[in-house]
């Protein structure tokens, strides 16, 4: 089963996908087909992509572990 979470805090909602069934085993078919969005829709890919740019910016392993011990002081 695959599970999607929506992440709508960004300036463009992102959609990620919540499992790792089937990683590393792409479909030529499909990535042509991903691809071809791409190419054919280069402003929101722009958009994507600045979204994605964003969302890692605020991945550093500083916040990544002070988010982690706010989420331990909550448990506790």
């Amino acid at each position: 089963m695959i599970s999607f979470e929506i992440i709508v805090h960004l300036s463009v909602p992102v959609l990620f996908i919540m499992t790792i069934e089937g990683w590393g085993e792409s479909d030529v078919e499909e990535v042509v087909e991903m691809l071809e969005i791409v190419y054919s829709d280069p402003k929101n890919a722009k958009l994507k992509s600045n979204a994605a740019v964003n969302f890692m910016k605020d991945l550093t392993w500083e916040k990544q572990i002070q988010r982690l011990l706010v989420m331990l002081q909550n448990i506790s």
